[in-house]
């Protein structure tokens, strides 16, 4: 999985110097601070072993995220990637999706926390790749104020969601502001996570912006109000990852909503499969979204090489 086994392995080793229960308590307490109501008024990481923890638990999940979403935006778009700003950067797993996608030639990572930005630094410079060892990191928050600094790729990943709705479309702004070619945004596969990313469709869109995924259309989205946009990827659990988090099962299914936003328009004459195709003797059933809207379809063998993209396809995909 590229640069996020080197990651993981330079922080379990600094973790495996930790007692396990404490391990375990300080995972919780991240839960605790990430799923309260109170969490877009307050710190949710704020010292090195929480940042340490955090990046054990979440840098392979966010990783695996932004590379699928990454790999979705630049299908259908020729878009040539040679900076990167990583805003919200936690402990950098955005940029390192980025960097194994791309091979940019410069990464800035803004973010506020110290612990984290320390975390993120130590694992770069051990991580034997030019490019992240000459990374650079900010100390800065998004919410106060604009930077001059641009990139072709702007990335936010689980960020927005911990900001107060009434900030969110000047943090918009500010993100596209730094934005030449591309801005992702990644959230959680929530109701609340595509929230935001809805938010952000609307509000783009207005402004006379493009989308480049996961939408293969600019009209109304025509969710039902109950139902969200959300792929899926799934993710190997390392013995560290599974003590911490308690858990048996050797995997974990880190759901995820996207939306990537582009200058020109631009189109990909498809469909975006929304759930796991339902695979029946001599036909598939798919929901799919497009132009004509969501709805169910049934694609049979007498489809031929749609029925075999179809046989090959998993949520998320464009056929």
């Amino acid at each position: 999985m590229g640069s996020i086994d080197t990651a993981r392995e330079i922080t379990e080793q600094r973790l495996c110097k930790i007692p396990s229960g404490k391990l375990v308590t300080v995972s919780k307490t991240i839960t605790d601070n990430y799923h309260s109501a109170d969490k877009t008024s307050r710190r949710l990481i704020s010292d090195e072993i929480q940042a340490l923890v955090y990046a054990a638990v979440r840098m392979p999940a966010t990783y695996a995220a932004v590379r699928n979403a990454l790999e979705n935006s630049i299908m259908y778009n020729d878009v040539i990637i040679d900076t990167v700003i990583d805003v919200g950067a936690g402990t950098g797993a955005a940029s390192l999706a980025a960097a194994d996608v791309f091979e940019p030639g410069h990464i800035s990572l803004i973010e506020r926390e110290d612990c984290m930005r320390k975390c993120g630094t130590e694992i770069f410079a051990s991580m034997q790749s030019k490019v992240l060892e000459e990374a650079e990191w900010y100390s800065e928050d998004i919410l106060n104020g604009n930077t001059d600094r641009h990139a072709d790729l702007v990335m936010s990943s689980y960020m927005i969601n911990e900001i107060k709705l009434q900030d969110r479309e000047a943090v918009f702004d500010r993100l596209w502001n730094m934005t030449d070619k591309m801005l992702l945004i990644v959230e959680p596969g929530t109701m609340e996570g595509f929230e935001v990313i809805s938010h952000a469709r609307e509000y783009f869109l207005s402004k006379g912006l493009h989308i480049a995924a996961p939408c293969t259309h600019e009209n109304k989205c025509r969710l039902d109000e109950d139902d969200w946009c959300h792929f899926s990827v799934r993710v190997a659990r390392s013995r560290i990852h599974k003590l911490i988090k308690e858990a048996d099962v050797p995997y974990e299914d880190e759901k995820f909503s996207y939306i990537a936003i582009v200058r020109d328009g631009m189109t990909s004459d498809g469909m975006r499969v929304l759930r796991h195709p339902d695979i029946r003797k001599g036909n598939i059933g798919l929901r799919v979204c497009d132009s004509q809207g969501i709805r169910n379809i049934t694609i049979t063998k007498k489809a031929g090489e749609l029925f075999k993209k179809a046989r090959k396809s998993s949520a998320g995909d464009v056929i």
